[in-house]
């Protein structure tokens, strides 16, 4: 048993083929990420200062109070710049600033104006900001016409409201959108197991191979064939997964976790299912090596897709519209296992991964064995 992994494992790793699919791509997709985002990449996607165009905002005497707030976001949120009319509309147009706030030249009454040239989450913001002032304005004015001894505690209220405002953590880390790509990148990567399983059926069958025939005729066991094999090509890619993880880890600088014990959990469950997957297709024995390799390949991809590599958005609109997707996508549970180690803590989610993951492998294992315990041959 011991000469037969061994050399099934020598076997494996000569397949120039096979290993370019199973190490040289996802090394080439990790450092292709690492080119793109850098080694500090969690830092790429923070909020810089937005620039924004101020007019007539300092030279009114009724815009005292949103000049006040506006110096007071200036560095903090915003990146204000005082000038004229004109030239502000030249920058919109640039896109050198994103928005203007524009006071009117004659009016005792202050009603400033927002002008944008696009719709944005920059754009929502300065929005934001102006609805909330605005708010404001009018309450202040209400209080001074009913309550006008309660004016100057609300103006109090309202300069110190941030105090009631506590920012806590439920546990895990900030969230960075990154984290579903990464996340997905090891999910496909996992998946790519599977064409070590298929070709480990290749290799069983008479029909597809020369070792086939001679394992054919063997009185061992299919059940255990099948599971040796899947012993052989779980080990292999999990030492590839390894060095992909690690790479993540120590090359992308990103932390998965810090508990070395459950991302192996995670890495042990999710290897066996891309193999198992490939030992399902494999199994079936009237098709072609390329006609597996090629529905083993379209597979993978769109459970890619589906589980957020090549759209960060789409896992969270599945979640929403048909959630039973990701709960039966490899790539999605993986990626549920590590968003709950890394971003939430959550322990049940974690749990609930692991136990998909398993049954997943499980399932595929039994099929495989049912279809190919009744593989039958006129001669051999």
């Amino acid at each position: 048993m011991f000469n037969l992994i061994k050399y099934r494992i020598k076997d494996v790793l000569r397949s120039r083929d096979l290993m370019f699919w199973q190490l040289a791509f996802p090394l080439v997709m990790v450092f292709l990420f690492y080119f793109s985002f850098g080694r500090n990449f969690e830092e790429a996607e923070q909020m810089s200062n937005i620039p924004v165009a101020a007019v007539n905002i300092e030279n009114s005497v009724s815009s005292e109070v949103f000049y006040e707030l506006l110096e007071e976001l200036d560095g903090e949120l915003l990146e204000v710049v005082h000038m004229d009319l004109e030239t502000a509309e030249d920058k919109l147009d640039e896109g050198e600033v994103r928005g203007i706030f524009l006071a009117p030249e004659d009016s005792s009454e202050f009603i400033p104006t927002l002008i944008v040239a696009r719709s944005g989450i920059y754009e929502s913001i300065l929005e934001m900001i102006l609805d909330t002032f605005m708010r404001s304005s009018l309450m202040i004015q209400r209080i001074a016409t009913d309550h006008p001894e309660y004016v100057a505690s609300a103006l109090d209220e309202i300069q110190n409201g941030q105090q009631l405002i506590q920012e806590t953590s439920l546990g895990g880390r900030t969230f960075n959108t990154m984290f579903q790509t990464f996340f997905a990148l090891i999910g496909m990567v996992s998946l790519y197991g599977c064409f070590l399983g298929a070709d480990s059926m290749n290799k069983i069958q008479a029909n597809l191979s020369a070792l086939g025939v001679r394992r054919s005729i063997t009185p061992t066991h299919k059940l255990k064939v099948v599971l040796s094999e899947l012993i052989i090509m779980v080990l292999i890619q999990f030492g590839i997964m390894l060095i992909m993880i690690g790479l993540i880890e120590y090359l992308m600088g990103m932390e998965l976790g810090g508990n070395w014990g459950n991302v192996l959990l995670i890495v042990g469950m999710s290897v066996p299912v891309g193999v198992s997957m490939g030992i399902l297709v494999g199994s079936i024995g009237k098709l072609k090596a390329r006609v597996k390799d090629g529905i083993l390949a379209g597979t993978s991809m769109l459970l890619s897709f589906l589980g957020g590599l090549m759209g960060i958005n789409m896992k969270d609109v599945l979640e929403q519209n048909a959630p039973i997707i990701n709960r039966i996508n490899p790539v999605a549970v993986i990626s549920d296992a590590f968003h709950s180690l890394v971003v939430f803590d959550d322990v049940a989610r974690f749990q609930r991964s692991l136990l998909i993951l398993g049954l997943m492998c499980i399932i595929g294992i039994t099929i495989s064995f049912i279809l190919i315990r009744r593989e039958r041959y006129a001669s051999i």
